[in-house]
């Protein structure tokens, strides 16, 4: 972890995308409304299950607590409530 710890010091991001601490970080991605290749619209309730299952499910913890906010996990966009579906 110190090569880890010193590259994050040398890329400037300490305090931006790294608490100063170092007691977490922001991930953050822009979805885009269609899929590349496919040309489909972008499932967001996909999205939303993709990261529940693929990111909270591997990595959260008793000692890591991951947070998903924005657009994609917004309940009357995904449902991430059980029952919030009924809504749709």
């Amino acid at each position: 972890m110190p090569i880890v710890r010193n590259n994050i010091i040398k890329s400037g991001r300490l305090g931006n995308l790294v608490a100063n601490d170092f007691s977490g970080a922001l991930i953050r991605a822009e979805l885009i409304e269609r899929d590349p290749t496919t040309r489909e619209p972008l499932d967001y309730q996909k999205i939303a299950a993709d990261l529940e299952g693929n990111i909270r499910a591997r990595f959260e913890t008793d000692a890591i607590d991951v947070r998903i906010i924005g657009f994609a996990s917004r309940p009357e966009i995904s449902p991430m409530e059980p029952g919030c579906s009924d809504l749709l």
